[in-house]
């Protein structure tokens, strides 16, 4: 869990850790009173916590029923991975058109291999955490600010957790790592398409096949 320099932000490390490892599932109800217990602080903190949550879409708070975990649909993760390709795929133009330097590029790779090292330690969570620093950070060197505000809108670190589908991130572990690193590769030669193509093999058909293997009822 990342240490912040308060409570609630401690308390929703701590709750968005719990989600995406499983420990509360798609569909849980979270209890405001039992997590405060469990984690020895009061309401205040869990209230902002879970606002939070709530702000990054990995929960909804029913009025008169309470705050679950979120349930994506078929329909959800189609539209937020179409969406997420289109954000990320502008990203890769831009940075190509603007001819970002080699030495900010080469940055994806230090993270890139601490994601190996977390696959290889099958660490869910902290795999989970570092292929979308990987996939943040390729918009963040697009220098454009508000395409990255419009990607950080999106829930997508948590498209495995709200299926209940962490471990395929161990399974796919040395396929992404090696589509990242063409992806890196492309980026340096600011070869768009090529890039874009690697992309869509990272990130577009392994999403759009959790609708496949996992279909609504």
């Amino acid at each position: 869990m990342v240490i912040n320099n308060t409570l609630g932000e401690r308390v929703f490390e701590k709750l968005k850790d719990d989600i995406l490892a499983g420990v509360y599932k798609p569909g849980d109800r979270l209890y405001y009173e039992k997590i405060a217990s469990a984690l020895n602080v009061s309401m205040t903190p869990v209230k902002e916590a879970l606002l939070r949550l709530e702000q990054e879409g990995i929960v909804r708070t029913i009025p008169r029923k309470g705050t679950y975990v979120i349930e994506l649909t078929d329909r959800d993760i189609i539209e937020y991975t179409h969406i997420r390709f289109a954000l990320e795929s502008l990203a890769i133009d831009t940075i190509c058109e603007k001819r970002i330097p080699t030495s900010r590029i080469l940055e994806l790779q230090p993270i890139n291999e601490d994601l190996a090292k977390a696959i290889r330690k099958k660490e869910v969570v902290l795999c989970m955490s570092k292929d979308m620093e990987f996939h943040h950070k390729i918009v963040e060197l697009s220098e454009n600010n508000r395409l990255y505000d419009l990607f950080k809108q999106l829930p997508l670190t948590n498209f495995m957790a709200l299926r209940g589908t962490q471990n395929r991130m161990i399974e796919q572990g040395e396929v992404i790592i090696e589509k990242h690193s063409h992806i890196i590769s492309g980026l340096t030669r600011y070869d768009a398409e090529y890039t874009k193509t690697m992309l869509k093999a990272n990130i577009l058909i392994p999403q759009l096949g959790i609708v496949g293997q996992h279909p609504e009822t």
